[in-house]
């Protein structure tokens, strides 16, 4: 749906739009060779790529494809538990005993999110739950549905849940998000859980001190409760053997290894850009610059929940001895518990420098290790030239500078185990510029202000400006349209060609799907529109709701009349 000026994107090397068959775009390539803006012979170029390709891969396709389904349900166990995240375990709850009585609360535990929603969707050959792993190793279990998935405020299974748990009983709580809550095509309105989940970790904590609570969901969740529960996992997203993976990890099977790809902030409110996220349409300001994730927690030394690169293990490990040859970095790490298991080493440079405005420490490379109990290994990272550089806009390049840099080997960014100084030599001639040191960027009280964002992006802060009636072209989406007569009518007629060309049904009109397909259609330029629709919008219906919105009533019905009567 992006391209639409052939001339220009096939000479860029375009060979296939999709979604192909439009006549649009093939009208406009007949235009652009009648009008001398391209060549049959360049077209060929084109033509003849997509042609050498189809060749290349005949054999491939004439091939009959086979593969072990449970090879593979295998391999989807391994991966997911070994990306299980152990974020708190500070009673040594974990692992549980195979024959410990278990109650098992949250419809999460029976219906597995297993996946993402939009374009991610698959179709999995067969998906388990928590429940399902249980039953394969046997495990007794009470199980509680505690919460309705698809209605975070209903309260009815609570109290259910609340009489089934005894008194320091062994409970595992699945709570966590739901496909309707977070998926491609629109952003969550907060971190924070359905309020049913978080009432009712707080009213289990209540009750029992041998609680652990597992978590679902693809982003990372606000936890008001966190520290009245002394085990938190981390299941993500784990796909179709997620299941039997959760269940290696709560009984000691596999020794939990995963670590956080984000930091979990205590609230939504520590966020740089949490005051202008999602109100500009237009024009996105990064006023945060680089101090994004944990570049901005760790620089500004703001309490977390949970560093980047956090996760815990059934055993213990010691990093020792931290060397340096030439360009190489070598240390041990050595197992020094009772267990075997895998440890993800994280390194870190910190440019001490005072040639830009840099964060506290950026990840430049991480390895996983596995080790016996007692054993250790030497471990070797090679120093890259852009591990020590940083992007100067005044040269359009990553440069050297002169001064400290020093290198931090971690198992997480708050839990540096080892470091050493560099003292690099840099480039000669570099500009520098140290009106940053009175912004934001140096200080980080409050949030990023436009004045402190001029000062590094070096003009005026662009200003969001709303379409206006006259400015509307054929590149506008109807987000844009929307407060005008011809938007407005468009946007309803589009739910009701999306209903039926999606296949919805009415009463899947709140629904994730529907949601996520008209935000595309609200948010997409109408001419990308017009060509992904497979002419549903027609050319003619696009430029006269255009001309429409820009007050030209007259001229868009009559562009829209003479275009029905040219095609008869």
């Amino acid at each position: 749906g992006a391209g639409h000026e052939p001339d220009t994107d096939m000479k860029a090397g375009l060979d296939l739009a999709m979604p192909g068959g439009h006549l649009y775009y093939q009208a406009s390539v007949e235009q652009a060779i009648d009008s001398g803006k391209m060549t049959i012979e360049e077209l060929d170029i084109n033509a003849l790529r997509v042609l050498r390709l189809i060749e290349k891969s005949m054999p491939a396709l004439e091939k009959e494809a086979s593969y072990d389904i449970e090879s593979h349900r295998s391999l989807a166990r391994k991966v997911a538990s070994s990306s299980i995240v152990l974020l708190k375990n500070d009673t040594n709850i974990l692992p549980l005993n195979l024959d410990t009585p278990l109650l098992v609360i949250g419809e999460l535990a029976n219906k597995a999110r297993y996946q993402g929603s939009g374009s991610s969707k698959i179709n999995p050959h067969k998906v388990e739950s928590l429940l399902d792993g249980l039953k394969q190793v046997c495990i007794p279990y009470e199980y509680q549905r505690g919460y309705d998935l698809a209605d975070g405020n209903n309260i009815q299974y609570m109290q259910n849940a609340l009489d089934a748990t005894q008194t320091d009983q062994i409970v595992i709580l699945f709570i966590g998000l739901s496909d309707e809550d977070e998926s491609e095509g629109f952003d969550r309105f907060s971190l924070k859980l359905p309020p049913t989940h978080d009432q009712l970790v707080q009213a289990i904590a209540m009750k029992t001190k041998n609680l652990v609570v597992v978590l679902a969901g693809g982003s990372v969740v606000e936890m008001p409760w966190a520290d009245d529960v002394s085990c938190i996992v981390n299941g993500y997203l784990p796909g179709e053997a997620g299941g039997p993976a959760l269940c290696d990890i709560l009984f000691g099977n596999v020794n939990p290894s995963g670590k956080l790809a984000e930091t979990y902030p205590m609230r939504y409110a520590q966020i740089p850009s949490s005051e202008t996220y999602g109100k500009e349409r237009n024009q996105v300001n990064y006023r945060e610059s680089v101090f994004v994730g944990y570049r901005y927690f760790d620089s500004a030394k703001e309490e977390v929940l949970f560093p980047f690169g956090h996760g815990l293990s059934y055993t213990t490990f010691e990093y020792s001895d931290l060397d340096i040859w030439r360009k190489t970095l070598t240390f041990n790490l050595k197992n020094t518990g009772e267990r075997e298991g895998s440890e993800v080493i994280q390194y870190y440079v910190s440019n001490r420098s005072e040639a830009s405005f840099f964060p506290k420490k950026e990840l430049r490379g991480f390895q996983k290790v596995h080790l016996l109990p007692g054993e250790s290994k030497e471990i070797s990272i090679v120093i890259q030239d852009r591990d020590i550089q940083y992007y100067c806009p005044q040269k359009k390049r990553f440069v050297f500078t002169d001064g400290r840099h020093d290198v931090l080997i971690g198992s997480s960014s708050r839990d540096i185990r080892l470091k050493m100084a560099l003292d690099i030599e840099g480039e000669e001639d570099l500009p520098f510029e140290y009106l940053w040191e009175k912004t934001w960027y140096n200080n980080f009280e409050g949030k990023p202000t436009d004045a402190d964002f001029e000062v590094i992006y070096g003009k005026p802060t662009p200003i969001e400006t709303k379409a206006r009636r006259g400015d509307f072209t054929i590149d506008s989406s109807l987000y844009d349209m929307r407060d005008t007569f011809a938007g407005k009518m468009m946007i309803f007629f589009s739910k009701r060609i999306l209903l039926k060309t999606g296949g919805f049904k009415k009463d899947e009109v709140d629904g994730n799907d529907f949601k996520m397909m008209m935000s595309f259609v609200m948010t997409t330029p109408m001419r990308a529109t017009m060509m992904m629709s497979q002419g549903t919008l027609s050319q003619s219906l696009a430029t006269a709701v255009v001309s429409m919105a820009n007050g030209r009533f007259i001229r868009g019905i009559s562009e829209l009349l003479e275009k029905r009567s040219a095609n008869g």
